[in-house]
């Protein structure tokens, strides 16, 4: 199988990009250098919570705290056609941002 991606998404490769999500750490420890970042919150410690394409594997410059919220993180992104493991898209040299702000709490318009 090879990915399709759209015109949209292709603009995107090897822009610098802010993406909120969930940390999913790929190593041990409550600070991660390398882990993926989704669009949908994790439900289960040994499921994955979206599919590649709500998925960045994400390289950042310095270890960012594990943590449940939402977070923003900035960087070079990528587009990425033909990884081994699937990955689709990558961000590297990226800089935690901040805590994003859960829809819950979000202020009412």
């Amino acid at each position: 199988m090879v990915p399709e991606f759209s015109k949209d998404i292709l603009t995107l490769d090897k822009q610098d990009v802010k993406i909120q999500g969930f940390i999913i750490p790929l190593d041990m420890g409550d600070k991660q250098k390398r882990f993926l970042l989704s669009a949908v919150p994790p439900e289960c410690a040994f499921c994955m919570p979206a599919g590649p394409e709500a998925m960045v594997e994400v390289m950042a410059k310095t270890p960012v705290r594990y943590s449940f919220d939402p977070i923003i993180v900035s960087g070079r992104f990528a587009v990425v056609k033909d990884d081994a493991a699937g990955v689709l898209y990558r961000l590297t040299d990226a800089e935690f941002k901040g805590a994003a702000m859960p829809a819950s709490s979000a202020p009412a318009k």
